[in-house]
């Protein structure tokens, strides 16, 4: 009976072993970016001194920190090129909208004299169609490039 007693003691004298627990934490970071794709050139007309889109241009604006970027459409006065001495009269006029995506209804802001902004308010993929027209001086035979440089910038 001592030796039970003993163990019996012995037992409740022993410290209880405890389990433990942690939290592992994995930490990492995604860079805000604001990317082009999808991007197609459109065609323009040459007939008399009026150029007109026959096909508008698209391409597809993504973006990942809302509020964060803006797309900028600038002003064009000028062919990228042009035959002989042909030139554009004063600005084109430009039409740019977001016809699908988290912005769509967003309207771009600004004038064919001081250039176009839309600022991407959502995350996501907004796809853009963009037109341009106006007038041209010497016309002349052969091919026309209207270069319109968009961008996306922080704001």
């Amino acid at each position: 009976m001592k030796k039970t007693l003993a163990v019996i003691l012995l037992t409740c004298l022993v410290p209880a072993a405890y389990a433990q627990a942690a939290d592992i934490d994995f930490n990492g970071n995604v860079a805000s970016a604001c990317t082009f794709s999808s991007v197609t050139s459109g065609t323009v007309a040459v007939s008399g001194a009026s150029l007109t889109t026959t096909a508008p241009a698209t391409y597809t604006v993504t973006n990942n920190d809302p509020s964060t970027f803006s797309v900028v459409v600038p002003t064009v006065t000028t062919f990228a090129s042009a035959p002989g001495s042909a030139d554009i009269t004063g600005d084109l006029s430009q039409t740019v909208s977001v016809v699908t995506g988290p912005n769509v209804g967003s309207a771009f802001v600004g004038s064919d004299a001081a250039g176009y902004t839309l600022s991407l308010a959502n995350i996501g993929s907004d796809d853009i169609t963009h037109s341009v027209s106006g007038s041209v001086t010497d016309v002349q035979a052969g091919s026309y490039l209207v270069r319109v440089p968009v961008t996306c910038v922080s704001v």
